[in-house]
């Protein structure tokens, strides 16, 4: 995920962000870690505290309360909308209370807090002048980005999944209830849904008009993104349970299955798989290497080619949930041990490690000195 702002509006207010985790193409990644010496890096904590660290240093700039738990991942936001108002700086992250919020990216002050029906434990999503979330209350919302106001709501069957796509103002996102679900992004309106199998179990990925989930039928799905028909399946050893990303690497689709393995899907047959323990970690894939969290405490890089090979296993000391973003050649995961870790992208030595209050579930938003946001990649980008 990317969005490329002059630094100089950052001297103003911070730096630039861009649409949380969503998306935007190609993966774009600085060749040297100059760019991030001077910039942010923003995380929720179980402790219920949005923090931002120095990129380069791991050192705490501030921290902002929310009233519940965060697993959700921040999102930024730098943009100039049809109103002429430039909405740069502000950081929107969900909590478990149940709002949505809006923090100042300098400062950690609060903007503003948006009220659902439950607790919000999806990843934002910026478009469109819009910042649209997802609610254990089984609801979609759109809320305006310059004052938390509600726009519309959408009512599903079951609890949205965590990561929302948008492509050309349409909203794909997957329900708890089995579907997988089209909206118009201004209105709010259906354009289609439909259960794919037995129904979906992952959120989805938007990428070149497909659109890609996984499935209860232990299967990784590509739908057209028009129409939401099927256009393959690949059957892996489990529920494909983690967000897929998009095929920018050779045409590779890489997703996680409830067997805890990796998989590398090529035009809807497995390229190679791998067991690493993986539970919860959404694989990211920059420059031919593939990043992804496990359950023994580690952050390994993988060949994206030749079966998968283990480049290098970074340790942290619990679990990893968390999803990893890569920014200036620098691999930021958090921990359960309440770590973010900064690890150097080739080598996996660490480079410096910054303790919350709580486990870390969210997954890091980097904005560096140049002004580029970086999210973990679903959709081809950071």
């Amino acid at each position: 995920m990317r969005s490329l702002i002059p630094y100089i509006l950052a001297l103003v207010v911070l730096a630039s962000c861009a649409a949380g985790c969503k998306k935007s193409h190609p993966v774009v990644t600085p060749t040297t870690t100059d760019s991030i010496s001077n910039g942010y890096v923003f995380i929720g904590s179980s402790d219920g505290n949005l923090y931002a660290f120095d990129a380069g240093t791991g050192k705490q700039k501030w921290t902002a309360k929310t009233g519940g738990p965060i697993v959700s991942a921040p999102t930024m936001v730098n943009s100039v909308y049809s109103d002429g108002a430039v909405y740069n700086g502000t950081v929107f992250v969900g909590s478990s209370d149940g709002n949505l919020y809006a923090f100042d990216a300098l400062s950690g002050v609060q903007k503003w807090a948006a009220k659902t029906g439950g607790p919000v434990v999806s990843n934002p999503l910026a478009a469109n002048g819009s910042i649209y979330v997802s609610s254990n209350d089984g609801n979609l919302y759109a809320f305006s980005i310059k004052n938390g106001a509600k726009l519309w709501s959408v009512a599903t069957n079951g609890m949205v999944g965590a990561d929302l796509a948008e492509a050309d103002s349409t909203l794909y996102f997957s329900s708890k209830d089995g579907n997988v679900y089209a909206l118009d992004a201004n209105k709010g309106v259906a354009e289609w849904w439909i259960v794919p199998g037995m129904g979906v179990s992952s959120s989805p990925t938007v990428f070149n008009g497909d659109l890609f989930v996984g499935n209860n039928d232990n299967s990784l799905y590509m739908l057209d993104a028009s129409s939401g028909i099927t256009l393959w399946t690949d059957i892996t050893g489990g529920i494909v349970t983690s967000t897929p990303t998009a095929p920018v690497f050779n045409a590779m689709v890489f997703a996680v299955s409830s067997d805890s393995s990796i998989y590398a899907v090529d035009q809807g047959s497995t390229d190679w798989f791998t067991n690493l323990g993986i539970k919860g970690s959404n694989p990211t894939v920059v420059n031919g290497v593939c990043f992804v969290g496990s359950t023994d405490g580690n952050l390994y890089a993988l060949t994206a080619t030749t079966a998968g090979g283990v480049l290098w296993g970074g340790q942290t000391g619990g679990p990893i949930v968390s999803s990893p973003t890569v920014a200036g050649g620098v691999v930021y995961v958090g921990s359960n041990d309440r770590g973010l870790y900064a690890f150097d992208a080739a080598t996996g030595r660490q480079k410096w490690v910054a303790k919350t209050g709580g486990a870390i579930a969210s997954s890091p938003c980097v904005l560096d000195s140049l002004g580029v946001i970086y999210h973990p990649d679903f959709s081809g980008n950071q």
